[in-house]
């Protein structure tokens, strides 16, 4: 008898894409809601998403922040806050 021997389909699972909502929600929310203590949601929604980005990656502004999130994290955030794709 011949045997073929087929490849399984990956049934590993797709991690969900991040939620820049909950992640802004979770770990930025408390100093940029307004209070005076960092740049309002509102302001940080006109910069550019690779602004965010950046501000969040190693050099930026908030990269002892940035540093507990992923490359992904960031852009999720990044896209929440400005509407955009980085």
């Amino acid at each position: 008898a011949l045997l073929l021997a087929l490849p399984l389909a990956d049934t590993a699972p797709v991690a969900a894409a991040p939620n820049g909502g909950a992640i802004f929600g979770q770990r930025c929310a408390g100093c940029h809601s307004g209070s005076g203590r960092a740049p309002a949601q509102s302001v940080l929604a006109m910069k550019a998403p690779g602004e965010v980005v950046a501000a969040l990656s190693a050099g930026g502004r908030m990269q002892a922040q940035g540093a507990a999130l992923s490359d992904a994290d960031k852009r999720a955030v990044a896209q929440f806050l400005t509407g955009k794709a980085p």
